[in-house]
C-alpha cells in the first residue's frame, strides 16, 4: 500500500498570553487521531491537536488536519495496521513543526524547535491507553 499525503489545513489556532512570565520550562502536549472521510473510502484524515505552554508567557493551541490518500480501499486491515499510526503522523509531523516555529516566529514571540518523536513508540503507548 502506498500513502500520499494530499492536503493539510489548520482548524483552530489560537495564541494567548498568559498572566505571567514563570520559571517552567516550555510544556508541549500533543496527540493524534485518525479517521475515515465519508466521502471517500481511499482518504482518510490524520487529526494533530498540539499545546504549547511557554514559559514566556504564552499558550499556543493548534488542531491542524492532514489529508492523507491511499491507492487501495481502506478496509479492515488497515485500521488494525501501522499506516495511520506510524507512517502518516511521521510524514505529517514535519509540517506541523515548521507550521509552529514559522507562526511563533511571524507573531514575534520564541523561536521553538519542536523535538523529534519516536512514532513507534508513540503508537504502542496510545494502544496501551486505550486497551485499559
Amino acid at each position: 500500500m502506498h500513502l500520499k499525503l494530499k492536503d493539510n489545513n489548520v482548524d483552530e489556532l489560537f495564541i494567548t498570553r498568559t498572566q505571567e512570565e514563570n520559571e517552567l520550562v516550555n510544556r508541549i502536549n500533543f496527540t493524534y487521531s485518525s479517521h475515515t472521510l465519508s466521502e471517500s473510502d481511499t482518504e482518510f484524515c490524520l487529526k494533530f491537536d498540539f499545546t504549547l505552554t511557554s514559559d514566556r508567557g504564552f499558550k499556543f493551541k493548534l488542531i491542524q488536519d492532514f489529508i492523507f490518500e491511499c491507492d487501495e480501499p481502506l478496509d479492515e486491515n488497515f485500521w488494525n495496521g501501522h499506516f495511520h499510526k506510524i507512517n502518516a503522523p511521521a510524514i505529517a509531523y514535519p509540517y506541523l513543526r515548521a507550521f509552529v516555529s514559522t507562526v511563533l516566529l511571524n507573531a514575534g514571540l520564541e523561536a521553538v524547535n519542536l523535538p523529534s518523536v519516536n512514532f513507534v513508540e508513540m503508537a504502542k503507548k496510545m494502544d496501551t491507553a486505550n486497551a485499559q
